[in-house]
């Protein structure tokens, strides 16, 4: 070894475009995944908001003894301000971000749903914001 020069032991250029390829495959490779498991985990939650909505209306009627018809919930808004009223004692359902699919970026919206009808009788909520999510 000559007097005078140290070895840094630094990265050469080979390495490092190596290093990135190698990450770059790896990120092809997960992002995909992520976001089918994001879509799963989106579609399992938005099944659960269906169903907890449907189940907390079937709830209300039953207590307030009253049909789970279109008399009694004109719409998906009257549903969501029975089941949880603004006066700060939520009884059925505790946050309104319920009634928003986790699909849609606009999580303000709260009218994702609508209702599944047999004539005037509610027979069950489906999304209305994303079809997939109703199989």
């Amino acid at each position: 070894m000559h007097k005078g020069v140290k070895d840094e032991g630094g990265w050469t250029l080979l390495e490092i475009m190596i290093v990135a390829t190698i990450i770059g495959i790896m990120a092809m490779i997960a992002i995909p995944t992520w976001s089918a498991a994001r879509n799963r985990a989106q579609t399992e939650i938005c099944k659960r908001n269906q169903n907890m909505i449907y189940e907390q209306m079937n709830i209300y009627c039953l207590e307030h003894n009253v049909a789970c018809d279109i008399s009694t919930f004109p719409n998906l808004c009257a549903v969501r301000d029975a089941l949880v009223p603004l006066d700060g004692s939520p009884k059925y359902i505790k946050r309104r971000n319920v009634f928003s699919c986790p699909a849609n970026p606009d999580q303000g919206q709260q009218h994702d749903y609508r209702f599944v009808r047999d004539g005037n009788d509610i027979t069950g909520i489906e999304c209305d914001y994303n079809e997939d999510h109703n199989d």
